[in-house]
């Protein structure tokens, strides 16, 4: 009832012949229990469970600059002018309070970095990611530094 006590029990037909089907909804709220009692049941307003339904799905879409996580894929052997435009990238990504990952790995093809080449690369990402306010690696390095390694940054939330 509109204070919200339990009726006593009734059939599902005679429940259903109490309001108008068009307007509103049946909705079970618990199911029938084990020692015999009927199960409870809500009588609802078709509109407000549509609400309900748009504000949950608005919610779940609704992403903020700070759940964003953006990825950028890198080769060990990358060219200095490719590595730059990345940094640039992941810069701004930063700055906009995003996560970001970075992930190295080599090319099945084509030259092969040494592991020298490889930690200059991780150190100029790290470098470059620091210039960025309140930028913090939210997460450790997964991987090995030369195979496959992926580098967690996280911007500076607004």
């Amino acid at each position: 009832d509109e204070a919200g006590k339990l009726q006593p029990p009734q059939t599902r037909f005679d429940v259903l012949r109490s309001f108008d089907r068009k307007t509103h909804h049946l909705v079970q709220v618990s199911p029938l229990s084990p020692s015999g009692d009927p199960p409870t049941c809500k009588i609802l307003a078709k509109q407000s469970l549509r609400e309900a339904e748009r504000a949950k799905q608005k919610a779940l879409t609704k992403k903020t600059p700070e759940q964003t996580t953006k990825q950028l894929e890198l080769n060990w052997a990358i060219d200095s002018n490719d590595l730059g435009h990345r940094m640039k990238r992941m810069k701004e990504f930063l700055e906009q309070g995003k996560r970001v990952e970075v992930v190295l790995a080599g090319k099945r093809q084509g030259r092969k970095a040494s592991l020298t080449e490889a930690q200059e690369i991780v150190r100029a990402i790290r470098e470059r990611a620091e210039e960025v306010e309140g930028v913090k690696e939210w997460r450790k390095m997964d991987g090995q530094v030369g195979a496959m390694a992926t580098l967690f940054f996280e911007g500076k939330r607004k």
